[in-house]
Formats: structure tokens, C-alpha cells, sequence
């Protein structure tokens, strides 16, 4: 967010409700994949993929290297 938003209280509440479940739903009615739990977009098997997804933040060097083997089996199929 720039620091001299225009609108920056508008901004804040665009987050705020993007982020919420009803806002999430909005997001997976326009078949995209939304973060929230239990939010699947309608497509055939959506579930499946968010099964096997990974969200990390900021990974430490070890949370990373121990993450390597499910990144390889999810993106190479290994």
C-alpha cells in the first residue's frame, strides 16, 4: 500500500473484507482459489487441489528444507 494513499481508510477496508469469508466466497465464485478454509472455487475436484497446498510465510532456511520433498512431489510428481 503506498504510504500516500488517496484513500487509504478505503484501502484498509478492502483488506478487511477480501479477507473475510463472505469476501472469500466472492473471490471463489470468480474461480480463483481462495485462503479461506472450506472456500472452494466451482471447479471439478478444487478440493483435491487445495489439499495438497502449501501456504508458507517467510519460511525459516529449516521449515524450507523440510518442506523440499512435499514441493517435489507436488509440483515433479516424485
Amino acid at each position: 500500500m503506498r504510504s500516500k494513499a488517496a484513500n487509504p481508510n478505503a484501502a484498509r477496508l478492502y483488506v478487511e473484507f477480501i479477507c473475510s469469508v463472505e469476501g472469500q466466497k466472492l473471490v471463489a465464485e470468480q474461480g480463483e482459489f481462495a485462503l479461506y478454509p472450506g472456500v472452494n472455487p466451482a471447479i471439478i475436484d478444487a478440493e483435491k487441489v487445495v489439499a495438497t497446498t502449501v501456504l508458507m510465510d517467510r519460511p525459516t532456511p529449516e521449515e524450507f528444507k523440510s518442506s523440499t520433498p512435499s514441493f517435489a512431489r507436488i509440483f515433479f510428481k516424485q
